[in-house]
């Protein structure tokens, strides 16, 4: 349960995204719009908490205050972040005002099991994130089994073209449009793989998932 509620804000971009177990996962920046579905592209099961934790610290100037960063993650294997999402321009001008609120979460977190994290656009802003972006709503399109079986067939020979996989699996022009969506979406679910650094298009090579 979130210890603060983020609120429409006319400064910056509010919304959610969907985690793992359906619920909505707030966010209060297109930064950390884009860190979110990163991670739960990269780490489909994650799961996903938005303002975890108010955590206290003792400013410079001696006042007691409370920080409460933006989400913990919580990983199949290996430990939970607590995570802070900051333009690295903030986090280098306004460095010295989050050294006490910093060091507070790392303690905390630390007192946990987690590790305290802090990413910026440098560790979000990846080549992958437009895919990911792209791919991550095809994960709950629905399946069609029989045409899905046929695009892995296909598949399990190397590496071949989008357009070339569905033409060789579909040999009806016509129906040909209604497997695009399927590719993606077992790209989206990791039964395809592709070079996914470069924005995909039906001429990318996709492959089957080694098994």
């Amino acid at each position: 349960m979130p210890v603060r509620r983020i609120r429409a804000n006319p400064r910056s971009i509010t919304g959610a995204v969907t985690g793992a177990d359906g619920n909505f996962i707030d966010f209060e920046s297109l930064l950390e719009r884009d860190y979110l579905v990163l991670t739960r592209f990269q780490y489909p099961s994650a799961k996903i908490e938005e303002q975890p934790v108010k955590i206290p610290y003792v400013m410079d100037n001696g006042r007691k205050s409370h920080y409460t960063p933006d989400f913990l993650v919580e990983y199949e294997q290996g430990p939970s972040e607590l995570v802070e999402v900051k333009p690295a321009e903030v986090l280098v001008k306004e460095k010295e005002a989050f050294l006490a609120r910093f060091a507070a979460a790392a303690e905390y977190a630390a007192n946990k099991g987690w590790d305290f994290v802090i990413k910026s656009e440098i560790d979000v802003k990846l080549p992958v994130l437009p895919n990911a972006h792209f791919l991550i709503h095809y994960r709950t399109l629905k399946p069609k089994p029989e045409l899905c079986a046929r695009l892995m067939c296909e598949a399990e020979s190397g590496p071949i073209p989008v357009g070339n996989l569905i033409a060789s699996a579909i040999w009806e022009a016509s129906e040909r449009y209604s497997a695009i969506p399927q590719v993606w979406r077992l790209l989206a679910t990791g039964m395809l793989d592709a070079d996914l650094n470069v924005p995909l298009n039906q001429g990318s090579l996709v492959w089957a998932q080694a098994r």
